[in-house]
């Protein structure tokens, strides 16, 4: 029995070929993108005003202004700001 190699294309004879046809193409590989923190959405009028870290009242009770209150948050102190949400003193800034 006489067998035509070209009807069978993975034959043995023709592996090499079969496999060439066959292998993926390797693609250099990707860097993910690095994800950034979205811009926050809540304005602070205090970027403009230059900080001076000083003695500020200790309680929102005792906070003049608004404008007062997000400075001494910029300046440490977290206790103005209960929720953690970036507004001190929710009273008179919220």
């Amino acid at each position: 029995m006489n067998v035509d190699q070209s009807d069978y294309p993975y034959s043995i004879s023709n592996r090499s070929e079969a496999e060439s046809r066959t292998k993926p193409v390797l693609y250099p590989k990707q860097k993910s993108p690095r994800s950034t923190p979205a811009p926050s959405s809540k304005r602070t009028n205090t970027d403009s005003i230059p900080l001076k870290c000083g003695s500020y009242p200790r309680t929102c009770g005792q906070m003049k202004s608004c404008s007062q209150a997000r400075q001494a948050l910029q300046c440490g102190m977290h206790s103005l700001d209960r929720d953690n949400d970036g507004i001190p003193c929710e009273k008179i800034c919220g």
